[in-house]
C-alpha cells in the first residue's frame, strides 16, 4: 500500500499485507492488537504511544475504505473511541458494533474463540451508524407538543392566537418608525409577564431609570389612580400615580422588574448588557428580557465593524434565550428606510419579527385595535382602543394595612367571589381582613 509510510505506522498498528480498500467490509478499528489479529483483514488499532489527535492528519487513508467500523467490547471505552474518531475523522462514514454483536463476549478475540469466525463476520449486522456532528436525519427528529411549550402570553388575544405568545427560548424582533409605540407596547408586555408570575429584566438605552419607571408606573396604575401636578413655570399639567398607587406598584414589582443601570461607566457596552442579563437570570430567575433598542448598544471596533458587531450581538441574544429557556424582546430600528427586508441580518436571526405599524387596515397589525403612541396604553382609551385589554384583563392587588411586610403577595391559587381572574387566570390573591383592589385594563379600582 502506498499509504504505508513511517508517519502512518507511528500512529496506527496494522498489517499492510492484509489491507484491501476494495473489500466491502470497510476498515475495522479495534481496541487492541489482539483484536486486530482476530480480525486480520482491513483491521488496525491506535498505537499506545500515539495520541488520538494524530489521526486527523491521516484522514485520507481512512477515506479509501467504504466505512470505518469501531469494534470494542467495553462500552465505556467504545464510547470514547467513537467520540474521538468522529471528531478526528469528520468526513469518514463511521459505524460502531453494539453490545449485542459481541454475544456477551468481552472482545473480538473472545468472540472468535467462543463462537467462531462466522460470529465475527456477523458483527456487521449489529452495527449502527454514527452521524456526523451537526447533521440530523429529519425522520429521527421528535417535535414537542407546540401547545404545551413554555411561554408567557402577551395579554392581547389576537396577538396571542397569531403568535402563540412569547415562547421561551426564542428572540422576538420588533421594528417600526419612531413614535409608533414599540416601547409602550413592550412595557405593557413586561407588566403582563410579571402578572403571570415571571420576573423580567429590561435595558432601555434612551431613558434614565426614573423616566423608565415613570412611564411604566403610568401604564400599570391606570387613569383612576393618577393625579395631576401643574408645572408652575410652563403651566403644563403632568400626571403621576397617587402616592398610594406608587407604593403598591413598588411592592408588586419588587424583585420582579429589574432594570439595567445605564448610569455606570460601561452603560451601553453590549458585552456588559449580556453579562447583567445572565446575572439577572441566575440571581432572580428573570424569564423575559427587553433590549430597547439595538441602536443604543455600544459595540467595540471601528465603524466598518459596526453592522457585523450588531449582528453578532443579536446572535448572542438569541443564544442566551435558547440556552437559558427565556424570551428576549429586541427593538431594532430599520436602516435608512422604514422597511426591514426579509434578508436583513437582524430579522433573520430572531424567532419572530413584528412591526406594530404593519399588517392591518390603516397601518395597524391585523386584528389589533388602534392605540395612541403618544400616551400610555390606558390613557383615555375609548371603546375602539384595545377592547380586549379592557374586557379580559383583571388582576387582584393585595393591599396592606400599613404594617411592615404586608404588601403585595402573588399567589398561585384562584381567588374566590368577586376577586378573581377572568377565565381562571392566576395572580395576586387577597388575604382575609385586607382590602383588595381590582386591576382592570391596567388600572386599579
Amino acid at each position: 500500500m502506498s499509504n504505508n509510510t513511517p508517519e502512518l505506522s507511528d500512529v496506527l498498528l496494522y498489517d499492510p499485507g492484509y489491507l484491501n480498500p476494495e473489500l466491502p467490509t470497510g476498515f475495522w478499528f479495534c481496541a487492541d492488537p489482539e483484536d486486530v489479529l482476530a480480525v486480520q483483514i482491513n483491521a488496525g488499532c491506535l498505537r499506545a504511544s500515539a495520541g488520538g489527535g494524530a489521526l486527523s492528519r491521516h484522514e485520507r487513508f481512512f477515506l479509501q475504505f467504504c466505512y470505518v467500523l469501531v469494534v470494542c467490547g467495553d462500552p465505556e471505552k467504545r464510547a470514547v473511541m467513537v467520540r474521538e474518531l468522529r471528531q478526528r475523522l469528520p468526513n469518514v462514514i463511521l459505524l460502531a458494533v453494539e453490545d449485542k454483536g459481541f454475544c456477551r463476549c468481552n472482545s473480538v478475540r473472545d468472540l472468535r474463540a467462543t463462537c467462531g469466525l462466522r460470529a465475527v463476520e456477523r458483527m456487521l449486522l449489529e452495527a449502527v451508524e454514527i452521524p456526523a456532528y451537526g447533521l440530523l436525519d429529519l425522520a429521527d427528529v421528535s417535535a414537542p407538543d407546540v401547545s404545551k411549550l413554555d411561554k408567557v402570553l402577551f395579554g392581547i388575544s389576537n396577538l396571542d392566537r397569531a403568535t402563540g405568545g412569547a415562547v421561551m427560548g426564542e428572540l422576538s424582533v420588533w421594528t417600526g418608525k419612531r413614535g409608533e409605540g414599540k416601547s409602550t407596547l413592550l412595557d405593557q408586555f413586561l407588566l403582563e409577564a410579571i402578572d403571570q408570575g415571571q420576573p423580567v429584566c429590561a435595558y432601555s438605552g434612551e431613558l434614565p431609570a426614573w423616566k423608565f419607571k415613570y412611564w411604566a408606573s403610568l401604564q400599570a396604575a391606570g387613569p383612576k389612580n393618577l393625579q395631576v401636578r401643574k408645572d408652575q413655570l410652563s403651566g403644563r399639567e403632568i400626571p403621576h400615580p397617587t402616592p398610594f398607587a406608587q407604593q403598591m406598584l413598588d411592592e408588586w414589582w419588587r424583585g420582579r422588574f429589574l432594570l439595567y443601570d445605564i448610569g455606570t461607566s460601561t452603560y451601553h457596552d453590549a458585552a456588559n448588557i449580556l453579562r447583567v442579563f445572565r446575572y439577572a437570570h441566575r440571581r432572580y430567575g428573570a424569564k423575559v428580557y427587553l433590549v430597547d433598542n439595538l441602536m443604543t448598544a455600544r459595540f467595540r471596533g471601528n465603524d466598518r465593524d459596526f453592522y457585523r458587531a450588531q449582528s453578532e450581538f443579536v446572535a448572542e441574544l438569541a443564544s442566551f434565550a435558547h440556552d437559558n429557556n427565556v424570551h428576549v424582546h429586541l427593538v431594532a430600528h430599520p436602516r435608512k428606510t422604514y422597511r426591514i427586508s426579509d434578508s436583513d441580518e437582524v430579522a433573520g436571526i430572531g424567532g419572530q419579527r413584528l412591526r406594530p405599524g404593519e399588517g392591518g387596515a390603516g397601518g395597524r397589525p391585523a386584528g389589533f385595535g388602534a392605540y395612541d403612541p403618544q400616551k400610555p396604553l390606558f390613557w383615555g382609551a375609548g371603546p375602539e382602543h384595545w377592547p380586549e385589554l379592557r374586557t379580559e384583563k383583571q388582576a387582584i392587588l393585595q393591599v396592606g394595612d400599613g404594617q411592615p411586610g404586608q404588601g403585595v403577595r402573588l399567589g398561585a391559587e384562584r381567588a374566590s367571589g368577586s376577586c378573581g381572574f377572568a377565565g381562571g387566570r392566576r395572580g395576586p390573591v387577597p388575604v382575609s381582613g385586607r382590602r383588595a383592589c381590582r386591576w382592570r385594563s391596567g388600572g386599579w379600582s
